[in-house]
């Protein structure tokens, strides 16, 4: 009733003010005012009438929603990009002169430690020559202690003493050069690390330039991911981030052991070096990494799914307001949008925390409505 007698007040209120043609305007404004909020105010409860006589009136179909309650927490906006695992060092051997194979000393898939002999090419005319060579040497090693020896004594020309020192100098240098190129047969490996392909055969022939085979170390592996420009500010040394492999189906944690600083101009990228732990991860394996560029802590969020948007561009979602039992109003109201992260958005302003938004059936309804909220089911 006293809703009604305020209605017939303000009924009253504008008959009587509806003649006066010198009502002042800042008057006319009030009272414009006023029953505009009397308006907003029956009408809203013309909405709880109707909502509680759906509650009575059992027979009554109204449109079915589920309902999600907003709760503070933390929020996460990550950026993804491709990758490849790259080995500490990988290298082709090479041999560094022309000879026949004569034996591949191991298998691919092997572990070889520095230095290990590999292959063999045939050096059997080298080691005939140095051996040779080594007599000669020793020969002409001995008669030159002799030589010096009379020399210091003072017997002997000197011309006997230069001839002697020279032909021993010049065949240690030449014992020098033949095995540096027995040495040069020999295809070492240069570090620790794991054989990964052999392409050289016992009998053929091999010559420089030409790959024997192929080794990979045995310390870390890495992913070398190419990170757009805009990023630069956002990816640091030392920075945790997430590694999925498609192929292994599984993800893992890293960290960045080093930034780049040339941005390339063609692609626009910088690149960035993360370290991987121990694990079935082959070279060139590719990898998606993904790095988080920014987390903020009591964030409201929801799902990017319930965000609508008016022909104005502006966002909004609708809230729900319980009237009785599961039975409730529609509200809708206009947000803020923070960061999107894809599935989930970040609320700036609009809502709060506790607050009921439609979720299933948010698409159908309209402010003002009465609608049933039901169990939420599961997708």
């Amino acid at each position: 009733m006293k809703k009604v007698f305020i209605l017939v007040i303000a009924a009253t209120f504008v008959a009587c003010s509806g003649g006066s043609d010198s009502a002042d305007l800042s008057l006319l404004m009030a009272e414009r005012d006023s029953l505009s909020t009397i308006s907003q105010n029956v009408a809203k409860r013309i909405q709880e009438i109707d909502a509680q006589l759906a509650v009575l009136d059992s027979s009554r179909l109204l449109t079915a929603v589920t309902t999600v309650k907003i709760s503070s927490e933390s929020f996460v906006h990550s950026f993804e990009s491709l990758g490849k695992v790259e080995a500490d060092r990988s290298v082709n051997l090479l041999p560094e002169t022309p000879g026949l194979i004569k034996r591949v000393l191991v298998q691919e898939g092997d572990r070889v430690s520095a230095g290990q002999v590999l292959i063999q090419l045939d050096h059997q005319v080298i080691s005939s020559t140095l051996e040779e060579v080594k007599k000669s040497l020793s020969m002409a090693t001995t008669l030159f202690e002799k030589q010096e020896r009379l020399w210091n004594q003072g017997i002997g020309s000197e011309v006997q003493y230069l001839q002697a020192k020279t032909n021993k100098e010049l065949l240690e240098q030449r014992v020098k050069t033949l095995l540096s190129q027995w040495n040069m047969a020999q295809i070492k490996a240069p570090f620790a690390g794991t054989v990964d392909d052999i392409t050289a055969k016992t009998g053929e022939f091999a010559s420089p330039g030409m790959p024997l085979a192929r080794l990979i170390s045995a310390g870390k592996a890495t992913v070398t991911a190419n990170i757009p420009e805009s990023y630069a500010l956002v990816v640091n040394k030392g920075q945790n981030v997430d590694l999925f492999f498609p192929t292994l189906n599984k993800t893992v944690e890293a960290k960045v052991i080093q930034v780049g600083e040339f941005i390339n101009p063609d692609s626009r990228t910088f690149q960035v070096h993360i370290t991987l732990p121990s694990g079935d991860f082959k070279p060139n394996m590719l990898a998606k990494v993904r790095i988080r560029d920014y987390e903020a802590n009591n964030v409201l969020s929801i799902p990017t799914r319930l965000i609508q948007q008016n022909a104005k561009g502006e966002n909004y979602v609708f809230v729900y307001r319980s009237v009785k039992k599961d039975i409730g109003l529609v509200e809708r109201k206009q947000v803020e949008l923070g960061t999107n992260n894809g599935n989930v958005t970040e609320i700036k302003s609009g809502l709060k925390e506790g607050e009921i938004i439609i979720d299933k059936g948010s698409r159908n309804v309209q402010e003002g409505q009465t609608v049933k909220n039901v169990v939420p089911q599961l997708p």
